[in-house]
């Protein structure tokens, strides 16, 4: 694995990490949604992650697990509803 390649694993666990903290004793999906911070933090997070692991397939393509297209899809995605 490059440096480069390290250091996008990186941000996609830190990520991964502050999702989990800020999301931390929400007990429901409602909770969620009726706190607009918590909301934009997360969806943040997830668009950092999306945008590592898209980078990782050009540096290290064969490390990526098999649903990454799915989770770099994440940050493009947008449900009015939510």
């Amino acid at each position: 694995m490059t440096e480069r390649a390290a250091k996008y694993w990186f941000d996609v666990l830190e990520a991964v990490k502050a999702i989990g903290s800020f999301t931390a004793g929400m007990e429901t999906l409602n909770a969620y949604l009726a706190d607009p911070k918590t909301k934009s933090a997360v969806e943040r997070q997830l668009a950092i992650a999306g945008e590592a692991l898209n980078q990782l397939r050009t540096h290290d393509p064969e490390g990526l697990p098999a649903d990454a297209a799915r989770i770099i899809g994440m940050r493009n995605r947008f449900d009015p509803l939510l």
